[in-house]
């Protein structure tokens, strides 16, 4: 019989913690959507009967989520201002929302958690 065990791995890398999860019995993780909905050798966890989907994320049906942030400090040069531009472009959402991630201004729901 195997023993429970209390053992944490701690990783930036998201694919090693999805192997990692995957790999050992039991195990947990947290990862960006993309790596679960993109991956079959792992199972995701339904919060209140919601998956875990972009659309469900959008919506707000699915709670678990989180900005990424982008700072400058002070006024942004030039190049800099065109690549924030660029980032938050619909051509570049598009991309994104193809890999998987969502983009801020689909969210439904604004909540002081989330801001």
């Amino acid at each position: 019989a195997e023993e429970a065990s209390n053992k944490s791995l701690e990783t930036d890398n998201s694919g090693l913690l999805v192997q990692s999860v995957a790999q050992n019995k039991g195990a947990i993780g947290y990862v960006a959507l993309p790596y679960l909905t993109k991956n079959d050798t792992v199972a995701t966890i339904s919060i209140d009967g919601v998956a875990p989907t972009l659309e469900n994320t959008y919506s707000g049906k699915y709670n678990v989520w989180g900005y990424e942030h982008v700072y400058t400090k002070k006024n942004p040069k030039a190049a800099v201002k065109a690549f924030l531009d660029y980032l938050l472009s619909a051509d570049y959402g598009k991309r994104i929302e193809e890999l998987g991630y969502g983009v801020s201004s689909k969210m439904q729901v604004k909540d002081a958690a989330h801001d």
